[in-house]
């Protein structure tokens, strides 16, 4: 899975970022655990911030495809489903313009911000 990761683009994310959102990510670092921290979300029933899905641009394909998936315990179905409800309404209200831009990029940052604190052995992917 290493080998299908674009370095070069991984770096240019990381020293480009985000200028709307109050994160920074380092792209690099989150290449390096993507697939630990899709395995623990999917295991806990927990969806993976938004953000962190950019990470995909620079790898060769698919890296979900490379991976083992478990599937999600049947006792957190129910949150994991809930989850990607709440997104997808925010999704909505983003592109129908119901909320602003701004509350927008908050929720996308919100959704790193909690992940790191409960997640905190992933805190180097978000640059101080």
């Amino acid at each position: 899975m290493d080998s299908k990761w674009n370095y070069e683009k991984l770096e240019r994310m990381t020293q480009e970022g985000n200028k709307y959102t109050k994160v920074k990510l380092d792209y690099i670092t989150l290449a390096k655990y993507y697939e630990q921290i899709v395995l623990i979300t999917r295991k806990n029933g927990e969806v993976i911030p938004l953000l962190f899905d950019d990470v995909r641009l620079a790898y060769n394909g698919n890296p979900l495809d490379d991976m083992n998936l478990p599937e999600i315990p049947e006792e957190f179905i129910e949150q994991y489903n809930q989850l990607e409800n709440n997104r997808k309404v925010m999704h909505i209200k983003h592109f129908s313009r119901d909320i602003s831009h701004e509350a927008w990029f908050d929720f996308i940052s919100n959704e790193v911000l909690d992940f790191i604190e409960k997640y905190p052995q992933f805190k180097k992917i978000v640059k101080q």
